[in-house]
């Protein structure tokens, strides 16, 4: 015999009643626990006639069985969430406010966790800002110390900034890849800058259903302001040239 699953024991009278672990049958409950024996289960035409035809006892016997049956599945429920953690569903912003209006959040706290794919990262801003900063080390330097700014410095800063560009573009990737991106741009393409965030924003725009143009912006903004000020002030591009 099977007892009952450990919810509160209801006074639930003899009978046929379908099976609570699922097999589509009938099953005999003896007034305190639950048999092996099963008999095919044969519904009624319609639930209405079900219903009607049904005593007020047979009413009360199902609902409470209904109920056994609900109890029954949120604790194998619960024990198959332990025994397997359940993922986060990766989707859009616009996917994520669809499915927030129409979804309503159980009492219990149950419901799908839904999580939007991240856009921007650290490392991308980092990477649209780090071409000020190596050239404004440089001048700095040519400007305090002209004896050590040598052409090996020069050239010293070019590769420095190239691998901290390239550095920091390999690090956005691996972070929209961890955060649920299946493409990103080629970390290669980070020597210029502006070109890697063009083509990144158009990946990430085609997965999140939006781009990420603030990285793009900044980017621009930079290469913008010391191409404008290399060009309104020869001293400064003179400073950056020369060497000892």
């Amino acid at each position: 015999m099977t007892t009952l699953p450990a919810t509160a024991i209801a006074d639930i009278p003899a009978g046929w009643y379908p099976d609570p672990q699922g097999s589509f049958q009938q099953r005999w409950w003896d007034g305190t626990a639950w048999t092996n024996e099963f008999a095919q289960y044969q519904p009624p035409q319609t639930v209405q006639q079900a219903l009607d035809e049904a005593t007020p006892e047979q009413l009360e016997a199902a609902a409470q069985v209904a109920a056994l049956q609900s109890a029954y599945a949120r604790e194998r429920l619960e024990e198959a969430r332990r025994e397997e953690p359940v993922h986060a569903e990766v989707l859009t912003e616009e996917q994520a406010s669809e499915a927030l209006q129409a979804f309503e959040v159980a009492p219990d706290g149950s419901g799908v966790e839904a999580r939007v794919l991240q856009r921007n990262t650290t490392a991308s801003f980092l990477l649209a800002v780090a071409p000020a900063v190596v050239v404004t080390a440089a001048i700095t330097l040519s400007y305090l110390q002209p004896q050590l700014y040598s052409v090996y410095a020069l050239i010293g800063f070019g590769f420095a900034l190239a691998a901290i560009l390239l550095g920091l573009a390999a690090a956005d990737q691996r972070r929209l890849l961890d955060v649920g991106h299946n493409s990103t741009a080629w970390p290669i393409l980070a020597i210029v800058p502006p070109v890697y965030f063009v083509a990144r924003t158009v990946i990430v725009s085609r997965e999140a259903g939006r781009g990420a143009p603030l990285p793009l912006a900044l980017s621009v903004v930079v290469v913008g302001a010391i191409a404008a000020a290399l060009a309104l002030a020869p001293a400064l591009l003179e400073l950056l040239l020369r060497t000892s």
